[in-house]
């Protein structure tokens, strides 16, 4: 990386709480997710369809409501627009007539295109565009869902009260690409694992549960360093899908005609979940969103036990983890010898 990518991605791996001028979040916007999460969960229950449940809307609220994260809310119309449009292609590329693992990486690329095009650095547009093609849904609700989630963050930030106040955000810069090496880093590592998760091992789709990929970009952008953090951030993750697990296997399957009181239990159990993960993000001080999607995965892909859910999250945190990691790892070293070895004939007589 250039001398700004750096800086870029060392600004990006400060706690959110800092990237907000280092005010910490107030206390009562940590509740804000739990509203996306039980109007996501009530209306999937209540009218009897999966699609309603998007697991990155609560990440969304996270970034934007509790954190203020500079690159998400500085213009509204990229958080309204990006997500819903990634979506939209997703949609369209889960009912195209090509291999399924073919159909991911396609999702994959024009979410990772347009990112860079409008210059939008919201990495859960990339589980916006995956998701369905990952786990099948073919209902348009799915993208009217985003979309009626994004509309909401925008309408709340733009109200005085909702609106951020952090000076990091207020003298924001104006939205940037997401660094080169990093982007690349990223197509690589995911590409490789959705191949080998799909055509290679024996793994349940929950393997390339999107948010890992949205987890694995974010890594990449903060230089894949160091595998101490690497490894922080694989636990919160698995702890995340313990406790999403658990939640969805005491909860019914999200069909038509549950009972009232049946919905609202199994409503108040992923709530639960979502809120555990919260309290643990708080605790430690690493606020890495995607769990908080992670969590939410068993209700979208349901019946699904707990051990299952646990291993094929942990497998697929640990490769993109490890494999973005380890790449990185090995480019520094090959330039540190590269550089040494040229500056060396250069000192030369």
């Amino acid at each position: 990386m250039t001398g700004a990518e750096q800086a870029e991605s060392r600004q990006d791996d400060s706690p959110p709480s800092m990237a907000a001028g280092g005010i910490r979040p107030a206390w009562w916007r940590w509740l804000l997710p739990l509203v996306f999460a039980a109007a996501m969960v009530g209306f999937g229950y209540g009218l009897g369809d999966r699609a309603f449940v998007f697991p990155e809307g609560a990440a969304l609220a996270f970034g934007v409501l509790v954190v203020d994260k500079p690159d998400w809310v500085f213009s509204r119309w990229r958080l309204l627009v990006l997500p819903t449009a990634c979506a939209v292609a997703g949609s369209v590329a889960v009912n195209l007539a090509m291999p399924k693992a073919a159909a991911e990486v396609l999702a994959l690329f024009f979410a990772v295109a347009l990112m860079q095009t409008v210059k939008g650095r919201l990495g859960p547009v990339v589980s916006a565009a995956v998701l369905p093609v990952v786990f099948g849904i073919t209902t348009w609700i799915y993208p009217a869902t985003v979309a009626g989630i994004c509309l909401a963050l925008v309408a709340m930030v733009s109200l005085p009260r909702w609106r951020p106040q952090g000076p990091a955000v207020v003298a924001a810069p104006p939205p940037s690409r997401w660094p080169w090496p990093a982007l690349m880093l990223f197509v690589v590592i995911a590409v490789a694992w959705i191949a080998l998760a799909s055509l290679a091992l024996p793994l349940p789709p929950v393997a390339l549960a999107p948010p890992l990929l949205v987890a694995g970009l974010e890594w990449c952008a903060q230089g894949a360093g160091p595998p101490r953090v690497a490894v922080r951030r694989w636990a919160l993750l698995v702890t995340a899908a313990a406790v999403g697990g658990l939640a969805s296997w005491v909860s019914p399957v999200i069909h038509g005609g549950i009972a009232p009181a049946q919905a609202l239990a199994a409503s108040a159990a992923q709530l639960a979940a979502v809120g555990v993960v919260l309290i643990v993000l708080a605790w430690t001080g690493e606020y890495l969103y995607p769990a908080l999607a992670i969590a939410l995965v068993p209700a979208l892909v349901a019946p699904i036990s707990p051990g299952p859910y646990l291993l094929a999250i942990g497998i697929g945190a640990a490769a993109l983890y490890g494999g973005a990691t380890v790449c990185a790892g090995t480019g520094r070293i090959v330039h540190t010898v590269f550089s040494r070895v040229a500056r060396a004939a250069t000192e030369q007589p």
